[in-house]
């Protein structure tokens, strides 16, 4: 069964990625929740098919427990390799165009190797 790489995005000199403690800062119910997800991206269950496209490289799984929605912000770095860039709890219709941001500005610093 193909398998994928799942990292998390740390700029240099960081300990801990940004995006896990991002993901750490959640509820418990969802973290489980985009666990889950992110596990079936992990065991090539779902691709980026299955993911909603924000806008250009940038990708969003999504989870929802009751009717508190969570979201992980994705690209895909290689075949084979994804990269988590933010995690949050999303309370607006729409993708925060802050969340956005910092996403596109992480792929920037990811692209060019910080």
């Amino acid at each position: 069964m193909p398998r994928n790489q799942i990292r998390w995005y740390a700029p240099g000199g960081e300990t801990e990625p940004v995006s896990k403690k991002e993901f750490r800062s959640l509820t418990k119910e969802g973290q489980g929740a985009l666990a889950a997800r992110i596990k079936q991206l992990a065991q090539a269950r779902i691709g980026l098919s299955d993911l909603r496209h924000l806008r250009g490289e940038l990708y969003e799984i999504r989870a929802q427990v009751g009717n508190n929605h969570f979201r992980v912000i994705v690209i895909q770095d290689s075949p084979v390799h994804f990269i988590i860039l933010s995690c949050f709890y999303k309370n607006q219709q729409k993708t925060p165009k802050q969340e956005l941001a910092k996403a596109e500005q992480r792929l920037k610093r990811w692209r060019s190797g910080n």
